[in-house]
């Protein structure tokens, strides 16, 4: 099931997550695929802001983990550094580039 951008960012559940979840495990059920099929919290949150856009800044400054994945503006650090070699991988998420998932266009 797809994680939740709450669940990753660590905001505090509530209903909204909830209904996420739903909506992603319907979907999935229904489709036999992977909603968002990122392969860490980097690209999961990247492949939902392809899907439903930014995070707002409020949402971002309440995350525990914000921080880590957003810069002081709101920006995007898709860039992923490996905990064992240091390798680095990914580049800066813009939403010009983004804001069009390919892979989404070919589900629907």
């Amino acid at each position: 099931m797809s994680s939740s951008g709450c669940a990753v960012l660590g905001i505090p559940y509530d209903p909204a997550l909830d209904i996420w979840s739903v909506g992603c495990t319907l979907y999935e059920l229904y489709t036999g695929k992977i909603l968002l099929p990122g392969r860490s919290n980097n690209q999961m949150l990247l492949l939902m802001m392809e899907l439903k856009g930014r995070f707002n800044q409020k949402m971002i400054k309440k995350a525990k983990f914000g921080d880590s994945y957003f810069d002081e503006m709101g920006g995007f650090d898709s860039i992923e550094r490996d905990k064992v070699t240091g390798a680095v991988s990914g580049l800066p998420w813009t939403p010009d580039i983004h804001m069009k998932p390919r892979w989404l266009t070919k589900l629907f």
